[in-house]
This record gives C-alpha cells, sequence and structure tokens, in this order.
C-alpha cells in the first residue's frame, strides 16, 4: 500500500507543539495581565484592609519569634501565643467598653452613694 499523502498546508514549528503563532505586540499585555492575576492569587493578604493588619501583626511577630525553634518547642510556644494574643485582643476590647460605659457614671454621686456590707 502507498503512503496516505497529505493534503494540508506545512506547519509551523509552533503549531506542531500545540501552541499558537504569536501575533505581534497582542501577547505582551496578555501576558502581563496572566502575571498579574497569578500574583493577585497567590497574594489575598493585599487584599484585606488596615484594622486587619492592626488586628494581625502580633500573630505575625509569634510566628518570627518561633520560626528557627525546634518542631517540639515550635507547636506548642505558637499556641501558647496565639492565645495569648487572642485574649490580649478581648482583654482590650473589653477595657474599651468598660471605659465608654463608666463614662457616663458621675464620681460625685458615686462616692456619696453609702457602702453596702
Amino acid at each position: 500500500m502507498a503512503a496516505k499523502k497529505s493534503t494540508s498546508r506545512s506547519r509551523s514549528p509552533a503549531s506542531k507543539t500545540g501552541r499558537k503563532k504569536a501575533a505581534s505586540g497582542k501577547t505582551a499585555p496578555r501576558r502581563r495581565a496572566a502575571r498579574k492575576k497569578a500574583n493577585r492569587r497567590r497574594n489575598p493578604s493585599g487584599k484585606r484592609g488596615c484594622l486587619f493588619a492592626m488586628m494581625g501583626w502580633p500573630f505575625g511577630v509569634v510566628d518570627r519569634m518561633s520560626s528557627d525553634w525546634n518542631i517540639l518547642l515550635k507547636w506548642p510556644a505558637r499556641a501558647v501565643g496565639y492565645v495569648g494574643v487572642f485574649l490580649a485582643w478581648c482583654f482590650l476590647l473589653l477595657a474599651f467598653f468598660y471605659g465608654l460605659r463608666s463614662m457616663s457614671y458621675d464620681l460625685d454621686r458615686v462616692v456619696e452613694m453609702p457602702a453596702r456590707t
């Protein structure tokens, strides 16, 4: 049997590998846009606001302090550090709430009140 002769046009090396031929001037902006989109996916912390950064930096400090430690010390220290930071934020929020509430009291009238026994 004779080999079947191809009637299709000759193909460029780029089409043999499955890639499209690059159009001049159009691929660079697409590549830049794709790179920017990929970077946005990798770094979601850029979307967060300043409140998140203000409340989250102590957790980063705990991570940096314990990053070179042995793994047997690192994870318990991080757990204790995270709980400590969380409790510190809770204490600060409660102190702020209590401070706002206590501003409504008149201290002169509080002093006049009889002591309970």
